[in-house]
């Protein structure tokens, strides 16, 4: 009966000395008594047999440098402004041509009144269009070669004629400029009245080509 009694109170002293230990794991730790580690996957949750902690999870791609700074850097560039200014001028293309237009074929319809009544009023009338319409003519065709892009070469048929009918009715425009200047002076009007003409049809015919660029443009 002793004996029993004695190896039950040893058990019993084992087990709480047992409970003591686990219940104070900052003494086991003390004591060198350390955890052992435990085999996580990544935010503490446990691993999957077989695969190594460090794997990368499956379906994702190792990501691509983040591409805004190479893109706001070609915006920014010199080449970027310079072609975002001669898109913005290439818009006024269109509406600025309408002067130049109006003016020369204006300035036909006033000859031709001057030659038929002889009223010296009309004169005036032509000289004051020509002197405006040279200037404006210019700008129209500056601000088509902005809208057209300065490499000819690249042209379609249209474009081609409408570039190059626009560019050789400004240079005439000055040249009729002078020419009126000139019949002013002089009072002989036949070279005048013969460039006039000539402008005229040329401004008409770059006017249609324009519009059936326009219309080549924006048809669906």
């Amino acid at each position: 009966m002793t004996r029993r009694r004695l190896s039950k109170m040893l058990a019993v002293i084992s087990a709480s000395m047992s409970l003591l230990t686990s219940s104070n794991p900052a003494e086991a730790h003390e004591k060198g008594g350390a955890p052992a580690p435990r085999e996580s996957g990544q935010a503490g949750l446990p691993r999957e047999p077989g695969i190594s902690p460090h794997a990368k999870p499956s379906g994702l791609e190792e990501a691509e440098p983040f591409a805004a700074p190479a893109a706001a850097e070609a915006l920014t560039s010199p080449e970027a402004s310079s072609h975002s200014s001669g898109s913005k001028l290439g818009s006024l293309h269109p509406p600025a041509v309408h002067f130049p237009i109006a003016l020369l074929l204006s300035s036909v319809l006033a000859e031709g009144l001057l030659l038929t009544t002889r009223d010296a009023r009309y004169a005036e009338t032509t000289r004051f269009m020509v002197r405006v319409a040279a200037p404006s003519a210019l700008i129209a065709a500056m601000l088509g070669w902005f809208a057209g892009g300065f490499a000819p070469g690249s042209d379609d048929s249209l474009l081609r004629w409408h570039r190059w009918l626009g560019t050789g009715t400004a240079s005439l425009a000055v040249v009729l400029l002078w020419l009126s200047e000139r019949a002013a002076r002089s009072h002989g009007r036949l070279a005048f009245r013969v460039a006039l003409a000539l402008a005229g049809v040329l401004a008409a015919v770059t006017g249609v080509l324009g519009g059936e660029l326009v219309h080549a443009a924006i048809a669906p």
